[in-house]
């Protein structure tokens, strides 16, 4: 008796790389790391002052820790999130820390803190005044990081990152007193050698620019080592704008930005760096329902198992019984498990360099990848990859050219044929907007080009009918680049929507698709443009 498992064509071509099955899934750390955040809010007089929009800088963090509170709620519940105010009139803490107030421990999202922290952020609510309050008297702000460690350290986790999440309109807490200033820098230190990330969202006041080098430059910027190139990504921890711009800036770092992998960089032989790739763009799904059963005190999860058995004498079968077959003509081709996995394995992950072209030779239908991937140097693989990989990258775009490679990203890809793209760094009010480093673009095989393309007609097309539409889409073209951001999934905002609306028992909030046309102005356009000489 023979069990296999059949694979059609598409399948077997990239020998199970889908496979969802969970025994034939190469293993990852990377997946299985959790973001912890811990948000850190200043309660001084001025954070309630509202500006000339009618902003109050407090309402506007607390609307934006309800915003990450529901997002780790529709993503991921193992992702905790915490809440601890500082500059307060009253305090409430592990330490016996004055001017510290930990209103939310490290936890979960659930409905009742949702809806705890909306109830602060509203204008109306007197609750923050009543209970909580502010202070303007001077504290050391190192019990405030003692109070953070504090709070990851009574949770047990592994494989995590933790950040704080800085906000305040304060740049210089300790301009007077160098003993608090000396304290605080040494706490933050302690925090950071935990492998605690500090970032700073600081808020402009009024005319007042909010002016990271006077006090938390040294607070933020990560402990220095060998291996560090702190200046590099001292300014990814800092972020500067207008309360306005606060929501925007909290939705550009709220996700941990995750290698996907660390591999070597073979420039030329002899000369070889390390890099760092990330995935630029995934498409956003809905978490997976869960089937459950409701018996008269909870909800219980139903456990789904998954046995195979023969088709002919219906016996149940072992992982060792079942094999793969590729079909060969009229025959199969057999696999183990085993060597399966064996096939799936190229050499060494990394990229080596085969040459340059110019930029004008990359067509559009080139790229084979619909998510693509962006590197970025790691020091920490080969020391002095920043400075080989800032030339590298400076010396493509003065001669505007892409470099052609062989790319295998991990252990278990298949080689593949891409060029690197240039890309030089871009601000937007200060803070970092886009990057610099090289953008992978995958090239396709010679297996997959189709060349049905479709015959073209050569007729020559009406010119006033040309001019007509030419002076249309010049009125109709939108001005910048475009902005993702802008722009929501109106399926998932619906989900999303549905989902708030009875775990928090509110009335469901209609959503506007921001992807439909703005049919009055195209009729206007059209009309502006009539007859249109067809």
């Amino acid at each position: 008796m023979t069990n296999l498992i059949q694979l059609d064509q598409s399948a077997s071509s990239q020998f199970l790389d889908d496979y969802d099955e969970e025994d034939m899934q190469v293993k990852d750390p990377f997946f299985n790391v959790v973001d912890h955040i811990v948000f850190a809010v200043d309660c001084s007089p001025t954070m309630l002052e509202p500006n000339d929009a009618g902003e109050v800088p407090i309402r506007e963090a607390f609307k934006c820790i309800k915003t990450v509170l529901l997002n780790k709620a529709y993503s991921n519940t193992k992702e905790l999130v915490g809440v601890v105010l500082f500059n307060t009139a009253k305090s409430q803490n592990s330490g016996g820390y004055d001017n510290v107030y930990m209103y939310s421990p490290l936890e979960s999202s659930s409905p009742e803190r949702i809806k705890a922290i909306g109830q602060l952020a509203r204008d109306d609510d007197t609750k923050f005044e009543r209970d909580i309050g502010s202070s303007s008297a001077e504290f050391p702000l190192g019990n405030l990081f003692w109070a953070c460690s504090d709070m990851f350290n009574s949770v047990k986790a592994t494989q995590c990152t933790r950040r704080v999440f800085l906000i305040t309109n304060q740049d210089n807490p300790h301009a007077n007193n160098t003993s608090f200033a000396s304290s605080t820098l040494q706490r933050a230190n302690d925090l950071k050698s935990l492998d605690t990330r500090i970032e700073l969202f600081g808020l402009n006041r009024g005319q007042h620019t909010f002016d990271v080098s006077l006090f938390y430059n040294d607070v933020i910027k990560p402990l220095v080592t060998k291996d560090d190139d702190s200046d590099s990504t001292q300014t990814q921890l800092a972020t500067v704008g207008s309360v306005h711009d606060l929501q925007k800036q909290m939705r550009r770092r709220q996700n941990q930005k995750r290698p996907y992998f660390n591999i070597p960089f073979k420039i030329a032989d002899g000369l070889t760096i390390g890099v760092s790739g990330y995935v630029v763009i995934k498409q956003q799904t809905r978490k997976a329902h869960v089937q459950v059963r409701a018996s008269e005190s909870k909800l219980q999860e139903i456990e789904t198992v998954t046995t195979y058995q023969c088709a002919d004498t219906g016996e149940p079968l072992l992982a060792t019984d079942i094999k793969y077959s590729y079909p060969f003509g009229d025959t199969n081709a057999l696999f183990t498990k085993e060597e399966l996995l064996q096939l799936r394995q190229f050499g060494t992950p990394g990229i080596t360099l085969l040459g340059f072209k110019p930029r004008s030779a990359l067509m559009p239908h080139h790229n084979i990848n619909p998510n693509g991937y962006f590197i970025y140097p790691n020091e920490k693989l080969y020391e002095g990859s920043t400075r080989t990989f800032a030339a590298l990258l400076k010396a493509t775009l003065d001669q505007d050219k892409i470099a052609v490679c062989h790319f295998v990203p991990r252990s278990n890809s298949s080689p593949k044929m891409a060029v690197l793209i240039p890309q030089a760094e871009e601000l937007e009010d200060g803070a970092p907007a886009v990057p610099p480093g090289f953008n992978i673009h995958i090239l396709p095989y010679a297996d997959d080009i189709r060349f049905n393309f479709p015959t073209p007609d050569e007729r020559e097309p009406n010119k006033k009918l040309v001019a007509t539409f030419s002076a249309i889409i010049e009125d109709m073209t939108v001005k910048g680049r475009y902005d993702p951001t802008q722009y929501k999934n109106p399926a998932l905002q619906q989900h999303y929507a549905a989902l708030q609306s009875i775990a928090l028992n509110e009335p469901k909030t209609t959503i506007h698709d921001d992807t439909l046309p703005d049919t009055e102005a195209i009729d206007r356009v059209i009309e502006a443009h009539q007859p249109i000489p067809f």
